[in-house]
């Protein structure tokens, strides 16, 4: 049929000349756009992040003939951060970033991943002197990035975390949705997806979050999984919040976030015991965390909604206190 199109796509090792993988996909002459995205969510989600990474990296290091020492440091910086969320990996991150940039002070990659990583780590410092000194030297980097290049996609996310540190809901929504143009399809929308559940709108983040986690069945984030659960949390959908909060533990159980999340899903539900245990992995991993490094996340913001400011006052601080945690 002449109004039919049909794609072959194989993935070869260029050592061994071994084929890893193939797959042909048909479609309509008259509806290319919509058979060239299928193509790129199946190789995608077949192939998983880290390969995808590794190749970009490889490719923007070879166009932009950086240091390749430095390119080198950001790439294993960037394959340590696939492998989980905890607080420890996200400052060994932050150390090779930060490496890089000594040996190439003007690297932008450089630059936008220790501004985002340090915009993610700031809410959980233990010291609230860390934790801002950490969101304003983010802040710095974004900024001179944003001069140099206001396209770089990655700059935005830590923009729009810095505006929530600073009671801006405007403008970490508006930043997150810069970003989001920039970024479709990325599994890091779950960032977006705690700004919106700050204005109000979980049952919009779930959809969203829902369909990131559909094209990424094969390689789960933990980041995707925890989101679910905490969404479902908001929604009243306790059993769902206990179940996805559980996956994202299995994933990476070194994050103490997804522990609470489980351990308020419990309380909920009047299940002490397994509460008291969510809680206990929390102390193990932070000894020294309180409800503002740990509640973050669900904290209301000042233009959040007074139903969600009811919520997080009437429903979540109660279970969070019967789960056995003190704020």
């Amino acid at each position: 049929n002449s109004d039919k199109v049909q794609i072959n796509a194989k993935l070869t090792d260029a050592s061994s000349n071994k084929q890893l993988w193939s797959e042909s996909f048909e479609g309509n002459m008259s509806d290319l756009f919509s058979l060239q995205d299928k193509v790129t969510n199946r190789i995608s989600g077949s192939l998983g992040p880290q390969m995808l990474i590794v190749a970009a990296s490889e490719s923007e290091s070879e166009k932009r003939k950086t240091n390749p020492q430095a390119s080198d440091l950001i790439l294993r910086a960037r394959a340590l951060g696939l492998k989980g969320n905890d607080v420890a990996n996200l400052e060994q991150t932050i150390d090779l970033y930060r490496q890089a940039l000594k040996l190439e002070p003007n690297n932008l990659d450089a630059m936008s991943l220790l501004s985002f990583v340090l915009a993610a780590l700031a809410p959980r410092s233990p010291e609230q002197d860390l934790r801002k000194s950490r969101s304003n030297e983010s802040h710095a980097l974004a900024l001179k990035v944003k001069e140099i290049d206001p396209n770089n996609r990655r700059i935005y996310m830590s923009l729009a975390l810095y505006d929530r540190e600073n009671d801006n809901l405007l403008g970490a929504r508006q930043n997150m949705e810069t970003w989001l143009e920039l970024n479709p399809n990325s599994r890091g929308i779950s960032t977006y997806a705690y700004i919106l559940l700050l204005n109000g709108e979980a049952t919009k983040a779930l959809e969203i979050v829902s369909k990131i986690q559909k094209n990424n069945t094969k390689f789960p984030s933990d980041t995707i999984l925890g989101a679910l659960g905490r969404l479902h949390l908001v929604l009243g959908q306790t059993d769902l919040a206990i179940e996805y909060s559980l996956k994202a533990t299995q994933v990476n159980s070194k994050v103490p976030g997804y522990w609470v999340s489980l351990a308020v899903a419990y309380a909920l539900k009047g299940e002490s015991n397994q509460a008291a245990a969510a809680v206990a992995e929390v102390k193990k991993l932070n000894p020294n965390a309180d409800g503002k490094s740990l509640n973050y996340l669900f904290k209301p913001l000042s233009a959040s909604p007074p139903s969600y400011k009811e919520w997080y006052e009437k429903t979540y601080l109660p279970a969070y206190r019967k789960a056995g945690f003190i704020e």
